[in-house]
């Protein structure tokens, strides 16, 4: 049997309960094998003798029923935001989502108080216990290998994935302000795979931004990159915790983030970071380059981030709030379920997620549908185009001809006075005012 850590593990493999748009995969698999996975994973708790399951997740629910049917008491630790989350989609409504979550639980905790406040908002009756993630608190040093800028440059260092929720496009509208004005100031990118990379760079690369961009790739350890950084950014449109931000507080990194959730209870504005309001694309700037300006002030407030961070996200406290619940929840006792119930439960359950299954469904057939005019709306627009390219060169033509004309007759004919210069201007004239009150199409 693997360990890791010297704890004994056993692999399963679990699709999840909560999809991702726009694909949608996950709900037919939950569906399929559902009595299948929970019956073995049940029958794994009850021979391994154990005392508590612990879901350190919201998006699978296997665990929490297995541990139902098997009599085990069940611990769920959530660390999402579904509320303004475009990205994470529950099969069932938030009000029955987190409800479910607290029936199968006898103790529900989360990674922030956005999160509980969430669950709470939903599920009343939920008292949920936050329980800040722990952090190693090594110190990296600055490393001249992480980035290849010129001396004296600054750098700007996000990491997480390529996607609207962290804030992408944010950051890269706030590049185009700061770039024309900032000739030193440099950002990098961490996390993303080869094909997301390549479609941001083409993103750049029509705003002649490219090389100001710096394309680490995915980090294992991002710790040395922040080290390396002078500010790390956070613009997230939806965080419940942030542990980005976290790990650069302990590398005495000033943070500026978006007030997004998580993010507002790990800094404090102006204190220990910087915090401005999500999708604001000028205030995002106006807070990178106000800073960027002042490395003084940004190597006390990271030195103070460091001080806090150390205090308050250190491996020792997430241990020991974890170990309570875990101790009081063992000492608690369950009997398991019949199998009538359970699969019962396990039904309604997989009744539940069907809805979900049949909008994915029409989802992706809107999806294609959709796709399928849009390209027929990028042909048209594309015949419009040529179109108008056509019909714009032909009015070019005309009024450079008659621009030839002008010269021509005033190179002739200049200094005269007389019916000699009048009648060939007045016609040529004409021809321009016939041209010019019919305004020319833009491609």
């Amino acid at each position: 049997m693997p360990c890791i850590d010297g704890v004994e593990t056993v692999d399963f493999s679990f699709p999840w309960w909560v999809d991702s748009a726009p694909y949608f995969d996950s709900y037919r698999a939950f569906i399929d094998g559902i009595q299948q996975r929970t019956a073995r994973l049940a029958e794994e708790f009850r021979a391994r003798a154990v005392d508590v399951v612990f879901t350190n997740s919201a998006v699978v629910c296997d665990g929490a029923i297995a541990a139902a049917m098997a009599g085990i008491p069940h611990i769920w630790h959530l660390r999402e935001l579904f509320l303004d989350c475009s990205e994470l989609h529950p099969p069932l409504s938030l009000p029955d989502f987190y409800s479910v979550i607290h029936s199968l639980s006898h103790r529900v905790t989360a990674n922030s108080r956005a999160v509980a406040e969430e669950i709470e908002s939903f599920a009343p009756d939920c008292n949920v216990e936050v329980i800040y993630n722990g952090f190693d608190s090594e110190v990296f040093h600055f490393d001249p290998q992480c980035f290849s800028v010129p001396e004296g440059a600054k750098v700007v260092c996000f990491a997480g994935a390529f996607s609207e929720r962290k804030g992408l496009g944010d950051l890269l509208l706030a590049a185009r302000l700061l770039v024309p004005k900032l000739p030193n100031l440099y950002f990098a990118m961490i996390g993303a795979d080869i094909d997301e990379a390549r479609f941001v760079q083409s993103q750049l690369a029509r705003h002649g931004l490219t090389h100001r961009f710096l394309f680490c790739g995915y980090r294992e350890d991002p710790r040395p990159y922040f080290a390396s950084a002078d500010i790390v950014v956070v613009p997230s449109q939806v965080e419940a915790f942030s542990r980005v931000a976290v790990e650069a507080m302990l590398q005495e990194k000033l943070v500026i983030a978006s007030r997004s959730g998580g993010p507002e209870e790990i800094l404090e504005d102006g204190v220990t970071g910087v915090l401005v309001p999500p999708g604001d694309i000028v205030a995002l700037a106006g807070a990178i380059e106000l800073w960027i300006a002042v490395p003084n002030q940004v190597s006390e407030v990271g030195k103070r981030a460091a001080a806090i961070a150390r205090e308050k996200f250190s491996l020792a406290q997430y241990q020991v709030a974890a170990e309570k619940i875990i101790l009081e929840v063992a000492a608690q006792h369950r009997q398991p379920v019949s199998d009538f119930l359970g699969n019962a439960l396990v039904n309604t359950l997989r009744a539940a997620t069907v809805p979900a299954l049949v909008r994915s469904r029409e989802h992706s057939r809107q999806r294609e549908e959709h796709s399928r005019q849009m390209r027929e709306e990028v042909g048209r627009l594309r015949a419009e185009v040529a179109t108008l390219r056509q019909e714009n060169a032909q009015a070019l033509w005309e009024i450079g001809k008659l621009n030839r004309d002008l010269v021509a007759v005033f190179q002739s004919r200049s200094w005269q006075i007389g019916n000699g210069i009048v009648a060939p201007t007045v016609a040529i004239g004409k021809r321009l005012q016939r041209l010019l009150t019919q305004p020319l199409n833009s491609p």
